[in-house]
C-alpha cells in the first residue's frame, strides 16, 4: 500500500504535499522526532498524524512508500507542487532501508542531497562555459581552463564523486574562469 510520511515541512509545504497525495488517493501523515530512532518499516505502519515536533534534524523530508521512481515523479509533475516542495528531500523506501532507523535514512538522504546539489552547481558551471570569451586569457590559462573543464565533465560522468571532490572541481574551475568574460549578456 502506498503511503507518504512528512517530516519537518512548513505548514504550506504540508498542505501542498497532502493535496498531492490526496489527488493520487495516497494517505499522507506527519511524523516528528519521536520516531527518529525507530525502524522505517515500523514507522510505516502508522495510520494517523504523530507529534509534529521536529527539532533534531533541520532538513525537511518526504518519505514515500510503495512507489516506483516513475510513479513518484508523476506526482511531482505539477509545476506548482514541484516548486513548493523543491527544498524538501524526497526519499523512496526500498527493501534495503526498511530496517534502518528513520534517523539513519534521513542522514543518508541528507548527505546525498548535498552531493546532488553540488553536482548540479558544477554542471551549471560547465554549461556556463559555453558562452565564454577566453580570448583575453593567455595560452597557458586557456589550456588550464580546458583541462579543468575536461576533468569536471569526466568527474560528473563517472558518477564516482563525493562532496569534497565536487567542491574541489568547482573551486579549480572557478579559479580558471577568472580571466574569461561572457560573450553574451
Amino acid at each position: 500500500m502506498k503511503k507518504i510520511l512528512l517530516y519537518g515541512l512548513s505548514e504550506k509545504e504540508n498542505h501542498t504535499a497532502r493535496n498531492m497525495a490526496q489527488s493520487a488517493g495516497v494517505p499522507a501523515y506527519v511524523i516528528g522526532d519521536e520516531v527518529l530512532d525507530e525502524k522505517v518499516g515500523d514507522v510505516l505502519k502508522i495510520q494517523e498524524d504523530l507529534n509534529p515536533i521536529h527539532e533534531q534534524i533541520e532538513e525537511e523530508f518526504l518519505l514515500a512508500d510503495g512507489f516506483q521512481v516513475s510513479d513518484f515523479l508523476g506526482l511531482l509533475k505539477n509545476e506548482r507542487t514541484a516548486q513548493a516542495l523543491q527544498n524538501v528531500i524526497k526519499v523512496i523506501v526500498s527493501e534495503e532501508n526498511l530496517d534502518w532507523t528513520v534517523r539513519a535514512l534521513f542522514s543518508r538522504a541528507g548527505q546525498q542531497a548535498v552531493i546532488n546539489r553540488k553536482a548540479a552547481v558544477l554542471q551549471g558551471m560547465i554549461q556556463a562555459c559555453n558562452g565564454l570569451d577566453v580570448s583575453g586569457m593567455d595560452a597557458q590559462a586557456q589550456m588550464l581552463l580546458k583541462e579543468r573543464l575536461r576533468k569536471s565533465v569526466l568527474l560528473l560522468r563517472s558518477g564516482n564523486y563525493d562532496a569534497d571532490k565536487l567542491d574541489q572541481a568547482a573551486k579549480e574551475l572557478s579559479e580558471s574562469l577568472k580571466g574569461s568574460r561572457r560573450l553574451y549578456s
